[in-house]
């Protein structure tokens, strides 16, 4: 930049920024971040600087090369007294970029006749290409745009080819995901580039289907899924049969080698115990009554056929 900004430029920068999107076209994730400033042309109207604003986003969003940086509004004349440029050249252009923390710069200048477009490699202080042509106001979107940009560039790459691929399943309904990303359900007709892709169908109650399939031209590709039921859980029960003796053959008692109480010596040695006890009571109480009796011979059974005849006295 050869001469000082004016008042009424700087002013028209401000109603400039207030016009244009806050955020440029999206480019290629992870590219170098590119700041495009706004026309230094005091020849050019607000609404002339916009246009060639849009048509050089446009061309650059066709390389696929850079991240852009948000639109912003720069005084440049108080970066040349900032950074004491003398003009507007590569190292001062190289100055601004880095203070905005960018990695190119994209400088358009028009002096009503021609018009020059500069990109900028902040980091090493140089241009990355240069394009100058003889442009009126009429074509100054195209000239500064596309045209100024395939001369630095090269030829704007060709988009590449989209093939169609058809995705199906037994069932209706399916989701169906590509590389892990959800993109529909079955049936699906869907446009992928050439390459290799893991493809997915989903459903609940029945098994996941996931294959890598490979998208070449000129297509269309089809692939089906066959999704099969989760298989339920069967409980099995075993039954075992009884164990029955063989035929004319009794079940014999198993003999556990215990004794019946009645076959015990305990039992009757208190049966004897027993016996004595009340053979001594009632002795006693017939001496201690005022009766006499003849007393004979007592006789006591311990045989449980004769328990009739205890506690008969017989005399002799």
């Amino acid at each position: 930049m050869n001469r000082p900004v004016s008042l009424l430029a700087f002013l028209a920068l401000l109603l400039l920024a207030g016009l244009s999107p806050a955020r440029a076209t999206a480019q290629e994730e992870g590219g170098p971040t590119l700041l495009i400033l706004y026309a230094d042309a005091d020849k050019l109207s607000d609404a002339e600087k916009k246009a060639l604003w849009e048509e050089q986003n446009k061309a650059l969003a066709k390389y696929k090369k850079y991240t852009l940086a948000e639109a912003r509004t720069i005084d440049l004349l108080d970066e040349m007294v900032n950074f004491e440029c003398l003009e507007m050249d590569a190292g001062c252009l190289a100055q601004i970029g880095a203070k905005q923390q960018v990695a190119f710069l994209l400088y358009t200048s028009y002096d009503g006749s021609k018009v020059a477009v500069r990109i900028v490699d902040v980091a090493g202080k140089s241009y990355v290409g240069e394009f100058a042509a003889a442009a009126d106001k009429k074509k100054i979107g195209a000239t500064g745009g596309e045209a100024a940009l395939a001369k630095i560039l090269g030829p704007v790459p060709a988009a590449p080819a989209l093939v169609l691929v058809n995705v199906g399943a037994n069932v209706e309904a399916a989701e169906v995901f590509i590389n892990q990303k959800r993109v529909g359900v079955t049936p699906l007709k869907v446009k992928l580039k050439e390459g290799k892709y893991t493809i997915s169908v989903r459903k609940p109650e029945f098994l996941m289907v996931e294959e890598t399939v490979a998208v070449a031209s000129p297509g269309p590709v089809d692939w089906n899924a066959s999704l099969k039921p989760v298989p339920k859980k069967v409980e099995k029960v075993v039954v075992v049969p009884p164990v029955n003796p063989p035929p004319g053959k009794k079940e014999e008692k198993k003999d556990d080698g215990k004794k019946p109480f009645y076959a015990t010596w305990w039992f009757w040695t208190g049966v004897a115990v027993g016996a004595a006890a009340i053979v001594g009571g009632t002795v006693w109480a017939l001496n201690s009554g005022t009766t006499e009796y003849d007393v004979g011979t007592v006789k006591f059974s311990i045989n449980p056929s004769a328990a009739e005849r205890d506690f008969i006295f017989y005399q002799e």
